[in-house]
């Protein structure tokens, strides 16, 4: 089973509520008066990094700057990749598991650059950023893959490029002060729970280039009250919108059963896929 899903995702209603515990509260209180995307590069040396013949794919991040403007070339070679678990917040211990880092420059960044030369991004590569606010991601990135910003509990905007054609599966998992999003162009296929507990998601706007919503892509999205689906969507997994699990006001399950969230709504063309799922799931269907 892959680490992020065994490791953290597995825990994701623990980590929904107690994920930004960790983060610090004198850089989180801050602001970030500079854009991020015309601050200075950070140096090559903030980074670790493995060079290949095509381009270089980074593996760390070892500086101290809270705000990370990812280079485009190191040693002259275009940065192509961000791989999995690169800024993930967590380390594998010599007895080879994965815990915790104790102090850790990763969960202060606030905000992050990543450049055009960027094709994907890995698995789990910004998972557990605590204290990240705001993304930029270039023209240029076309795969994001499972939890890429799982757990970034203060991420509250991100703009993501007409270039990205997939997002994995719980890619954006309880980003719970996210508020809009808006997938672009060029998206074909939204994976499992990649939206899961966000919520604060008031507007999520999907691009008629859709044809797959995950199981569960905006589950639990309880802020979320209407979504317009596409025509294009062919396949809508189950629990896909508009279902969240019960909880007290501590945030704790009440019941693994899970029920529908009152008063949504699906808006999509008559006889489409949405209407289908909307009355299956006894969910209100408006017509566009």
């Amino acid at each position: 089973m892959k680490k992020l899903i065994s490791i953290v995702l597995s825990l994701s209603f623990l980590m929904c509520a107690f994920s930004g515990c960790e983060k610090n509260e004198e850089q989180s209180a801050g602001s970030n008066t500079q854009a991020i995307q015309d601050i200075p590069e950070n140096a090559a040396s903030d980074f670790a990094y493995k060079e290949t013949e095509k381009g270089i794919k980074i593996i760390g991040y070892k500086g101290t700057s809270t705000s990370v403007k990812i280079p485009s070339e190191i040693n002259g070679k275009p940065v192509l990749t961000i791989a999995e678990y690169a800024f993930d917040g967590f380390e594998k211990t010599e007895e080879g598991s994965y815990q915790t880092h104790k102090e850790n420059n990763i969960t202060r960044i606030v905000s992050l650059y990543i450049p055009g030369t960027v094709r994907a991004l890995g698995e789990g590569a910004f998972a557990n950023c605590y204290s990240l606010t705001e993304v930029v991601i270039s023209e240029g990135v076309e795969t994001m893959g499972e939890g890429a910003f799982a757990n970034c509990n203060e991420l509250t905007s991100i703009s993501l490029p007409e270039s990205l054609t997939t997002i994995g599966g719980f890619a954006f998992n309880c980003c719970s002060k996210l508020q809009e999003i808006s997938l672009g162009k060029n998206v074909s296929s939204v994976g499992e729970y990649a939206f899961y507990e966000c919520t604060s998601l008031e507007k999520a706007a999907l691009p008629d280039s859709l044809e797959t919503l995950g199981r569960g892509a905006f589950f639990s999205c309880t802020a979320l009250k209407e979504l317009m689906i596409p025509e294009s969507v062919k396949t809508i997994e189950e629990y896909a919108f508009g279902y969240t699990i019960p909880k007290d006001e501590h945030g704790h399950a009440l019941s693994e059963e899970f029920e529908l969230i009152p008063d949504v709504a699906v808006i999509s063309g008559a006889g489409s896929e949405a209407e289908n799922y909307a009355n299956s799931n006894n969910i209100k269907f408006k017509s566009k």
